[in-house]
């Protein structure tokens, strides 16, 4: 930094003493005397920036210029302010400290308000208002971080890596205590270079031991190559906690561990809130969901996932047990294949039900499809009032009522036991849903 200041001619020395603005051929000429050094980042385009990506700048490359509106009572036009601090007072209110260019004093503005001003300082055509300028990190001087709270300790990223077979680990700490759980996911690229992503997801219920065969079941299609030319990239997660529930099945866990599968923070529910990003979810560097429990390692995983690859198309794989009475299938659902669809589109819908006439031709006549159609009600739509109320994907946040982007197609297969290798009949079943799935649900 010294050697680039030392290489400036007076000039501006001269317009700084004087109180005096730098006009647009200025700051070019300011700004290329640091050549490479500096660095234009647009982080403001983002309409889900978090606390979080603030700090993360500070941590990494310490304090940042942007340019601001000026403040409400003063009639000062935008005017760029230096960056030095992010952090929750006791109120937990986020707070960003700054240096005002204009009078020197160091002031603070809530989060959401800082932001405000940040956008209406750059409705502006002059491309250097709108950028974020900050130092290369090869050019801090060394110890000249900003200190970063750990409150604001930049969340974990995970990180994908398009291989055949990938072990994705996330590690956080909560409460001096570190969750660290792993999830296998597979991908399996399209013969096609524009083909859209899809996801197939199993094993969220530990307990659905059927479900969980029929994913694994599925899976072997893909790694043993019966299934071929599918139009679409599949992201698979055979089994969401089952790295988890084999380590607590072999290590017995105290209470505190257990608490992971009891009904406090069910798997399918711990979730973000409707139409909230993973990122905005997240509050003194913990992910919390809709009800303010912590995220699970897991669904971390999975929802980063579902915001990476964008799949156009999700399958969920759960197991249902068969209820007693039609009432009783509609109230708390049963054996199924259905649909929240995006926009509740047609298409969708149309989709699923050859699915489930499929399934109904191979002689099984899944009992909450079979109830909708003698009701003549939607066939393919999940009418569960609790699911209905929070959420029938992925909590609320997942479900195209909740800001979800994904067709999400449910099969709930006919009861829970893992009988297949020595009951005929649910190895018929099971084979029966790889098959629509390979027919219908795969295809264009």
């Amino acid at each position: 930094m010294n050697d680039k200041l030392s290489v400036m001619n007076n000039k501006f020395l001269e317009l700084y003493k004087g109180n005096k603005a730098l006009s647009i051929s200025d700051k070019i000429e300011l700004v290329t005397l640091f050549g490479d050094d500096l660095v234009f980042d647009d982080i403001f385009t983002n309409s889900s920036i978090s606390p979080y990506d603030l700090a993360s700048i500070l941590e990494n490359f310490g304090n940042f210029w942007v340019t601001i509106d000026s403040e409400p009572s003063n009639r000062m036009q935008n005017h760029a302010v230096l960056v030095c601090d992010i952090s929750y007072d006791i109120k937990e209110n986020c707070i960003v400290k700054y240096y005002d260019t204009i009078d020197g004093n160091v002031k603070e503005i809530n989060f959401t308000d800082f932001l405000i001003r940040v956008k209406e300082g750059n409705n502006s055509s002059d491309s250097l208002k709108t950028a974020v300028i900050r130092l290369q990190s090869n050019s801090m001087e060394s110890g000249k971080k900003s200190g970063i709270p750990s409150s604001l300790t930049p969340f974990p990223i995970v990180n994908f890596n398009l291989n055949q077979t990938q072990i994705v680990t996330f590690t956080q700490k909560i409460d001096n205590k570190t969750l660290s759980e792993k999830v296998e996911i597979h991908y399996f690229p399209s013969h096609n270079e524009d083909s859209e992503n899809i996801l197939i997801l199993g094993g969220v219920h530990q307990t659905e031991k059927k479900a969980i065969k029929l994913s694994n079941l599925l899976l072997d299609k893909f790694t043993q190559s019966v299934f071929t030319n599918i139009e679409f990239n599949i992201i698979f997660i055979p089994d969401l906690f089952g790295k988890r529930y084999a380590r607590l099945k072999s290590n017995p866990p105290n209470n505190n561990e257990r608490e992971c599968f009891d009904s406090k923070r069910p798997t399918n529910r711990n979730f973000p809130n409707k139409s909230v990003s993973l990122n905005n979810s997240i509050k003194k560097n913990v992910a919390l969901d809709s009800k303010n429990r912590y995220i699970r390692p897991e669904n971390i995983i999975l929802v980063s996932a579902i915001e990476y690859f964008k799949p156009v198309r999700i399958l969920n794989i759960h197991g249902h047990s068969i209820e007693p009475t039609d009432d009783d299938a509609i109230r708390d659902g049963a054996p199924s294949i259905t649909v929240d669809a995006l926009n509740d589109n047609t298409s969708a819908h149309i989709r699923a039900l050859k699915m489930v006439d499929e399934m109904k031709n191979k002689g099984f006549d899944l009992q909450l499809n079979k109830v909708l159609r003698i009701k003549n009600m939607m066939v393919t739509k999940y009418p569960n009032t609790t699911a209905l109320n929070d959420g029938i994907s992925f909590g609320q946040w997942g479900s195209s009522a909740g800001g979800g982007d994904s067709d999400v197609f449910l099969i709930e297969t006919i009861g829970n036991k893992d009988d297949f290798d020595t009951n005929q009949t649910t190895k018929d079943e099971l084979n029966g849903f790889i098959d629509v799935v390979k027919s219908h649900f795969l295809t264009l």
